[in-house]
């Protein structure tokens, strides 16, 4: 991904544009993009409508490397921010549009009424989200990996395009440390952390998390699945467990997880939690930690294992062969 490029977050809501209602998919998305290196302002909040294009208008003009507008997308006579999108965009990503859909059927059959577009416009990636925090939330685990890759093929970042400093090629080589970081970068970590996605889902949690929170900057990275066993505390003959969770535990997820990341500077964190029936060797918990090096991965991966456990109001019902069941951790 191209250093230090701008990236815009457009919330299109009448009732947020009012003051009637909060932003709440704004600040994370933001969070979420600052979190990949962007340089990224607060959000523009626009209504629905012909405001969409006004706004798409003035962001571009500054040509970042990316605009993701959140709202407008449904049926209703006023979502019309890819009708207002369109006008800016001259090649379509489809592949993405598709993606986004995907994941969102996982959650819910509605994902299907979404119209969101994503494209190019000048040299600046374009996408549409919904306007709910749940597909937002959706959304940023399939664009993680995405954006930074779609950006640098619209800058054509690639080897044979960069200029060559002539003397550079008639210096000495610089000795490389352990792990193939040149010498004079290797101590040097990110020091910014980023939450990459949080998520409670009833759903299976995602089986290459490690993906989604590597970077090329990234020399470690470490993925923690907590798996139903068939006994506890001594006593054998589990055969599942049902989780339960308070309405505002996703938000919980998110904050507790948000402050261990800003404990362990540097680190990239995703984390998912599962709720309902689970039987013995289904994945309850999914952790992962990307940071530059091995310690503050696994340090940062401990700590919100840890954290989570204590801090979060999810229950478990543990059930066994014999028929009966005890709550877990509740006196």
């Amino acid at each position: 991904m191209r250093k230090n490029d701008a990236a815009y977050v457009l919330v299109v809501s009448s009732s947020v544009a009012r003051g009637d209602a909060t932003d709440t998919t704004g600040p994370e998305l933001i969070e979420w993009l600052r979190g990949l290196g962007f340089a990224t302002p607060d959000p523009v909040r626009v209504s629905d409508g012909h405001a969409v294009a006004d706004a798409l208008e003035r962001i571009l003009r500054d040509a970042p490397a990316v605009v993701i507008t959140t709202g407008g997308t449904g049926l209703t006579p006023d979502d019309v921010t890819p009708e207002m999108t369109a006008r800016f965009v001259e090649r379509r990503v489809p592949g993405i549009e598709q993606a986004l859909i995907a994941q969102g059927l996982e959650h819910t059959p509605h994902a299907a009424l979404s119209r969101g577009i994503a494209g190019v416009a000048g040299s600046t990636l374009v996408i549409n989200l919904p306007g709910s925090r749940s597909a937002v939330r959706d959304a940023m685990v399939t664009l993680a990996p995405l954006v930074p890759h779609a950006c640098e093929q619209i800058a054509d970042v690639r080897t044979h395009g960069r200029g060559v400093d002539e003397a550079a090629l008639d210096a000495p080589a610089q000795p490389e440390a352990s792990g193939g970081a040149p010498a004079e970068l290797a101590d040097q970590p990110a020091t910014t952390s980023a939450v990459v996605a949080t998520r409670i889902t009833r759903d299976p949690c995602l089986t290459d998390a490690a993906s989604t929170v590597v970077t090329p900057e990234c020399g470690a990275v470490v993925e923690f699945s907590g798996v139903i066993r068939n006994h506890d505390s001594g006593r054998g003959g589990v055969v599942g467990l049902d989780y339960t969770c308070h309405p505002d535990a996703e938000e919980m997820l998110a904050q507790v997880v948000g402050e261990v990341a800003q404990a362990h500077p540097g680190t990239r964190v995703l984390c998912e939690h599962r709720v309902g029936s689970l039987q013995v060797g289904d994945v309850a918990i999914v952790v992962a930690v990307a940071a530059a090096h091995r310690k503050a991965a696994f340090d940062c991966c401990e700590d919100v294992v840890n954290q989570v456990k204590a801090r979060v109001p999810i229950w478990k019902q543990q059930h066994y062969d014999t028929g009966g069941h005890d709550w877990v951790g509740l006196q």
